[in-house]
């Protein structure tokens, strides 16, 4: 059977690539960087 359109595979590779970007800035944050600088970092590189 043919699969569901608009559907994405679990672990598809931008599934992790996103959840890693997202865990890079997490751990910046845990580790006291303020959330204001994260998001202007984010925007000047992406």
């Amino acid at each position: 059977m043919a699969s569901a359109q608009g559907t994405m595979e679990p672990y598809s590779s931008h599934n992790i690539e996103r959840s890693t970007i997202m865990g890079k800035y997490f751990l910046a944050w845990i580790l006291g960087v303020p959330a204001i600088v994260l998001v202007l970092i984010y925007m000047f590189f992406h």
